[in-house]
């Protein structure tokens, strides 16, 4: 006789549709067809699974049609609280140009490279100037990639010059799909090489002589289906098809990436394969008497990030005692091993960058203050730079023909701002702000700490203006990612911006699960121990209560990516904590995700339902499958992605679907997707500014409102 697990944990609606749960929406009939999965002997109906086609026609109707009703509903909101205009005050400008600048790109050479916008109706292009005391110019207009009669829009996702900053080889994503285009531009004016280079992996372009190494994407674009990795060599003026293959693996569920310094005198691959935790790293010297790739190390359990190559020696950033530390090997003898990073407590390395005479410029991060300290290839201390609270550093890039280095400080409230540092008595001025129409100086923040479900100290970052009550009357946003280990870094973002300044104030949460206080830190959060990033999560907002700063009714919580699934875990267990939900391109079938095209890539993030007692796990706290039909879950605001190939948008198909026909659903449920973009989409001011205003509407609707 099989198992089934409990109904209460393992629901997936066999009941008939149910119609509006409000009398201002009407959602579109979801079909229900009942699937039965078994896994280790306990049986599982899903009734929504042919959600997981996401290309079928019939799936791309029933998207349209729910799209129909949310833009309809959150346009109905988003002009009753005046959203767009109130949203157009707070995105970042780049006032002093007339354009919008999106990130600044500072190369180690002379030139310099940059994206804006040049308008408000499309997407980012690229600007060059071959010296800085000059004019940027438009080298590569975004526009006019395609025809209008093509209907393909263009997002660039990077690009490398070669090495005497000739050619710029280009690359950019087609309508959000989530493999691009490469094609190449002559920065002196003359005409360009004319091929174009397809299915091409994102962020792989690696300068060689008389051409570039890029690999191939895993997934082709005709089948949808998923290849091994490999590496070809392009030489320009000729057409890809002549194009070498220099490396490739055999194995589906590797990765590959290459490395490689300005000089182009070394190369090193990294081979990764998270479903077995496994890691290889080889090296190639153009100039040595062998001839291939050899080995450093083969199939161990830690990776390494790669740095520079100074003085015979890799610079590589490694994981030891738990913590991030800057190492120098010996390529071809890898135990001759030096550690020169300093350690700081209680801060994480976020970032590296070379400067002349080869020291290196190393950033740190602890939960509210940043670090930047230079040292040279022996580890020695040349200099430490003193930075304000309550911001981050983040995109270090020294000038080599100026000897400058710069460098973005940014935080929650603040958009980013350039900075150069002076090389002689290491201070820093700034040199160029991102404008916009409000006064963040009167934002104020606070550090605090909670105690977790299982007695664990949490910590968490709290912003607000002028003061913070604590009478429960305060709106507050509460957001947390927790997962794969990442960092996070204070980001402006105009929609923390619009609460504060609507009254709210802004709770971010270091959960388990990230890498804020070392890899300890992100193991006691990720596999079997997932449940520890949701418990950090609930009680992030249990404090928020307890101390007065809010009460459940105002208290909304926000999550992108794997932060949607913390936040979808949360509302599931504790619904009475929340007041409105907003999950953003979040998982929540954690049974189906290895489905995924990608899902393999992340296997040892979650575990896999192939393992029984990671199913038990996942199935204890997978959020589609832990939906009660007796709750009236608060009001939830789901975005996707429809070419979004990382987080699949079936994950807010399938939940959207069984919430909006949960029997017990009063509250709204709201599911938009992006139809035309994906994880590397392209969307110009006004649409972004559009989609914001509509996502803040909802927020301030269900929390800012009385």
């Amino acid at each position: 006789m099989k198992n089934t697990l409990p109904a209460i944990f393992l629901f997936i609606l066999i009941i008939n549709t149910t119609q509006a749960i409000s009398q201002e929406l009407s959602y579109p009939p979801t079909i229900e067809r009942e699937v039965l999965n078994t896994y280790h002997g306990v049986n599982v109906y899903d009734n929504y699974q042919w959600l997981e086609n996401i290309y079928s026609p019939e799936v791309r109707v029933w998207v349209e049609s729910q799209n129909h009703v949310a833009e309809k509903y959150l346009k109905k909101l988003s002009n009753k609280h005046n959203s767009v205009n109130e949203m157009n005050k707070y995105m970042a400008r780049d006032r002093s140009r007339a354009n919008i600048g999106k990130f600044n790109i500072d190369r180690e050479r002379e030139s310099n490279f940059k994206l804006f916008y040049t308008d408000y109706f499309s997407g980012p292009s690229i600007f060059f100037r071959s010296k800085s005391y000059n004019d940027f110019k438009m080298l590569v207009d975004s526009r006019y990639l395609f025809k209008k009669s093509e209907n393909k829009q263009a997002e660039i996702i990077s690009f490398e010059p070669s090495q005497n900053d000739e050619i710029l080889a280009y690359q950019y994503a087609v309508n959000g799909k989530p493999w691009g285009e490469i094609r190449l531009k002559n920065t002196s004016g003359i005409q360009s090489p004319n091929e174009t280079l397809y299915q091409t992996q994102f962020n792989q372009i690696n300068w060689y002589k008389n051409g570039f190494f890029y690999q191939k994407s895993k997934i082709d674009s005709a089948t949808n289906a998923k290849s091994s990795p490999a590496i070809y060599y392009h030489r320009i003026n000729t057409s890809q098809k002549e194009d070498s293959l220099v490396f490739k693996t055999n194995n589906i569920d590797d990765e590959i990436r290459l490395f490689s310094t300005i000089k182009e005198d070394i190369f090193l691959l990294e081979i990764k394969n998270k479903v077995n935790d496994q890691y290889s790293y080889l090296f190639w010297k153009p100039n040595s008497e062998y001839s291939g790739y050899k080995p450093i190390v083969y199939k161990v359990n830690y990776s390494f990030g790669f740095v520079d190559y100074l003085e015979n020696r890799l610079i590589l950033k490694a994981v030891i005692s738990d913590q991030i530390k800057l190492i120098s090997i010996d390529p071809n003898n890898p135990k001759d091993l030096k550690i020169i990073s300093k350690s700081f407590k209680d801060a994480v390395i976020t970032g590296t960058e070379t400067l002349g005479n080869n020291h290196i410029a190393i950033s740190y991060q602890s939960l509210s203050m940043p670090l930047l300290i230079v040292v040279d290839p022996s580890g020695n201390l040349i200099g430490e730079v003193a930075l304000p609270q309550g911001v981050s550093i983040s995109r270090l890039s020294y000038q080599r023909g100026s000897d400058k280095l710069y460098f973005l400080l940014k935080s929650f409230t603040i958009p980013p701002v350039l900075c150069e540092l002076n090389m002689n008595d290491f201070t820093y001025s700034v040199i160029e702000k991102t404008g916009v129409n409000f006064d963040f100086k009167s934002y104020k923040f606070t550090e605090s700490s909670f105690t977790s479900k299982d007695g664990t100290t949490i910590p968490i970052f709290i912003v607000y203006k002028n003061e913070l009550k604590q009478d429960g009357s305060t709106p507050m946003l509460l957001e947390a990612y927790g997962g794969f280990g990442a960092i996070n870094t204070s980001n402006y973002d105009p929609n923390v911006i619009y609460f504060i300044e609507n009254g709210g104030a802004y709770a971010y949460a270091y959960t388990r699960g990230g890498g804020e206080l070392g890899h300890d830190w992100w193991y006691a959060g990720k596999k079997l121990n997932k449940q520890n990033a949701i418990d950090d999560y609930i009680s992030a907002g249990e404090f928020l209560i307890k101390e007065g700063y809010t009460k459940p009714k105002k208290l909304g919580i926000v999550g992108y990516s794997h932060g949607g699934l913390l936040a979808a875990s949360a509302m599931i267990q504790k619904p009475e904590l929340f007041g409105a939900v907003m999950l953003n391109d979040g998982l929540s079938d954690m049974l189906r995700y290895e489905n995924n095209i990608l899902g393999s890539s992340i296997v040892n993030e979650f575990g896999s339902v192939t393992n029984e007692e990671e199913f038990y796990n996942l199935a204890d706290y997978s959020p589609y499958h832990r939906l009660d039909p007796r709750v009236n879950y608060p009001p939830v605001l789901f975005t996707a992605t429809f070419f979004d190939h990382r987080i699949s948008p079936m994950h807010s198909y399938k939940f959207a679907a069984s919430l909006q026909n949960n029997p017990s659903q009063q509250n709204p449920v709201i599911l938009f997707t992006n139809s035309d973009v994906g994880s590397y989409g392209s969307q110009s001011m006004v649409e972004r500014l559009e989609f914001e205003a509509m996502k803040v509407s909802f927020l301030d609707e269900f929390l800012l409102n009385d």
